[in-house]
């Protein structure tokens, strides 16, 4: 089971909701970024490289 925070407040909140997000995205057999980048604002080539993934599978 997981949980969603709809407004998180701390930084261990987001990145639980990023990591679930990437779950989600492990499912599907799409290539993730590390969560930590996305929270750091990092390695933003890797972070749309997924997304556009994302894109292409759901699409």
């Amino acid at each position: 089971m997981f949980q969603i925070h709809q407004e998180p407040k701390s930084e261990t909140e987001c990145l639980s909701n990023i990591k679930e997000f990437l779950k989600g995205c492990g499912a599907l057999r799409v290539e993730t970024f590390d969560a930590n980048d996305l929270y750091q604002g990092q390695n933003f080539n890797k972070i749309l490289s997924s997304l556009v993934a994302l894109n292409k599978v759901t699409a």
